[in-house]
């Protein structure tokens, strides 16, 4: 159980690394001449699988704030995107602190990790996408992990749509515990007459803050020690047991609203239309 957990809590760890400041508050859209030529599309949804990692780059945004996420995610040990090689080993000391502050939760990381989440989002942005037409196939990559380049365009090549959303999803804590994030990864490949055809793809983030979330904390015990700047073993000790009391309830909330906001930013993307956030 120990090993099944403890890998797991490595699939959700994400490595940490400065992100940039979001250039604009507005939701990435795709070309609207690529849109103007697609009347069909079907939708191939991955998520990190049991042996590699499905995060593929090495920043996300969050709009106003730096916010430290995944460079990339461990599986089975194998470590991806190291962003500032000086600081490899601080990072690595750190994932490991954040593995064994989280170990006590293994059963409930396993428990609650959101592969439906995925999906749900992934088939409710399908179904609004007007170019993709009525009800769009949405299904779950067969393998674990993302598919390739090649692969996404032999599916695509073999598809009876004219367009497939490939969206590899990416989901963990930061360094410190103190957010959840998720990731997507876009792209859209179109059919081409002997393969297909990548015409467009973005990355698609959210991340909530563990201050943000209700209840607030309180000032004293460990919830106090949650809330300070301290990243000791206290203060991450603290903030695991804040993510996951009451059986997991901020956690579960921070999830709900990740998810919520994905879902906007990938509707709005396939749809070619800027959005507010």
């Amino acid at each position: 159980m120990w090993g099944e957990g403890k890998g797991m809590i490595k699939k959700i760890i994400l490595i940490g690394c400065v992100a940039l400041v979001a250039a604009c508050t507005t939701t990435p859209a795709m070309s609207p001449s690529h849109i103007a030529s697609l009347h069909s599309g079907r939708m191939i949804v991955a998520s990190p699988g049991t042996a590699h990692p499905s995060l593929t780059a090495a920043r996300m945004s969050m709009t106003g704030t730096m916010l430290e996420v995944a460079a990339g995610a461990v599986f089975g040990g194998e470590i991806y995107g190291l962003a500032l090689a000086n600081q490899t080993g601080l990072r690595m000391s750190k994932i490991r602190k954040i593995d064994t502050v989280l170990s006590p939760y293994a059963a409930t990381l396993v428990n609650l990790y959101p592969r439906h989440e995925f999906m749900d989002i992934s088939r409710s942005a399908a179904d609004h996408v007007h170019w993709m037409g009525k009800n769009p196939v949405v299904r779950m990559y067969a393998k674990p992990g993302e598919a390739g380049s090649a692969e996404k365009s032999h599916i695509a090549h073999a598809s009876s749509a004219q367009a497939t959303v490939f969206v590899d999803y990416t989901f963990g804590f930061g360094l410190n515990l103190k957010s959840l994030a998720v990731k997507a990864h876009v792209q859209v490949y179109s059919r081409g007459a002997h393969r297909g055809d990548l015409i467009d793809g973005t990355d698609l983030d959210a991340s909530v803050q563990l201050m943000k979330l209700a209840p607030p904390l309180k000032a004293h015990g460990f919830e106090a020690m949650a809330a300070s700047k301290l990243n000791d073993w206290a203060a991450l000790g603290a903030r695991a047991n804040v993510w996951f009391e009451n059986g997991g309830a901020r956690y579960k909330s921070a999830v709900a609203r990740d998810m919520a906001k994905l879902r906007f930013e990938l509707t709005n993307y396939l749809n070619g239309r800027q959005g507010r956030k």
